[in-house]
């Protein structure tokens, strides 16, 4: 079992999941012009950024299809992480000396300039997460707009009715947390990119995972569970506070950027496929299980004292000097 609920510490540079249900807002995409480069030699086409989020793959679409439009969605994405970050940076260069916290209180631009970085990482990580084809029954349900998660939200709601729960907003909570799952299918396309690895391992590693999980990864039905505002935000208050039992010095849900540089470490597929076995043994899993049962556990705790409110805040405890020894008589 794992401690008092905790309190999430999230940085502006940290790619972590928030607790938020983030709105990623989908329009008609103006397909952008291929241009033939060279790479090592060989001649390869390479696609710009597109202006606008190309539209979600749908049910049906081949494989070779969405791998396309989903490359598209990625690179849209990190084109927003990037753009955000420079004008973040632009501002902070023209006010030398300036605190970060007098600039979010006193510049409007920063601030705006500040959330949309912030808005745009998770942005990121869902899409970099997303390599398996929806279906009819595994349709996307992340995020809010989507119709799976409006459907979620309803049985949810339904049931929260059921269990006498208190009305709140629902968010959808990724399983297996779309930033770390984003993390290992970026260190395998980094292995393809030096040839250490093939196109195919990514889907291999996606099936791995599934397989191990039985929740998968990205925004698919199939890794969402619809949980209460309370419950989910103590949530990840909780498991980012409680360490990791792979990565010493790293919290069990991990951001994307330290998981980044723990996978650097494996320098090809085989060990990177021993490193994700016992990481998802140890700490994904566990993680996972967790979850399922967190509002049950909540309900339980409330029933045995009704003032219990799921809202505490974890506070890390100071670490304790030792005592001298007493001085000797002598």
């Amino acid at each position: 079992m794992i401690g008092a609920l905790g309190k999430a510490v999230v940085k502006v540079a940290d790619a972590a999941a928030p607790v938020v249900d983030d709105l990623i807002r989908t329009t008609d995409s103006v397909q952008p012009t291929s241009k033939l480069t060279t790479k090592n030699g060989v001649a390869q086409l390479t696609t710009p950024p597109a202006t606008r989020m190309p539209k979600r793959p749908k049910p049906g679409i081949s494989k070779p299809e969405f791998n396309k439009q989903q490359r598209l969605r990625v690179d849209y994405a990190r084109q927003r992480v990037n753009d955000a970050a420079e004008r973040v940076q632009n501002i902070e260069e023209a006010n030398p000396g300036v605190p970060k916290k007098d600039l979010l209180r006193q510049n409007p631009e920063y601030k705006s300039a500040v959330r949309q970085y912030e808005d745009a990482l998770p942005a990121r990580s869902s899409e970099e997460s997303n390599v398996k084809i929806p279906t009819e029954d595994n349709p996307y349900a992340f995020p809010r707009n989507t119709p799976g998660a409006k459907a979620m939200k309803a049985e949810a709601t339904l049931r929260n009715e059921g269990l006498g729960r208190l009305k709140e907003a629902l968010h959808q909570h990724h399983l297996f947390p779309k930033g770390m799952s984003a993390a290992i299918y970026n260190r395998v396309r980094k292995l393809i990119d030096i040839g250490e690895a093939v196109d195919g391992d990514v889907d291999r590693i996606a099936d791995m995972i599934e397989n191990l999980t039985g929740t998968g990864t990205g925004d698919l039905k199939k890794n969402i569970k619809t949980m209460g505002e309370t419950g989910h935000t103590s949530f990840h208050g909780e498991v980012r506070q409680q360490p990791s039992m792979t990565f010493e010095g790293e919290s069990w849900e991990i951001s994307q950027e330290a998981l980044d540089r723990q996978l650097r470490k494996a320098k090809n597929m085989k060990e990177l496929e021993t490193l994700l076995e016992g990481f998802i043994k140890d700490d994904i899993i566990p993680m996972i299980e967790t979850a399922k049962v967190w509002e049950d556990t909540d309900d339980l705790l409330r029933s045995v004292s009704p003032s219990y409110t799921g809202k505490a805040r974890y506070k890390k405890p100071k670490p304790t000097k030792a005592k001298k020894p007493p001085k000797s008589n002598k």
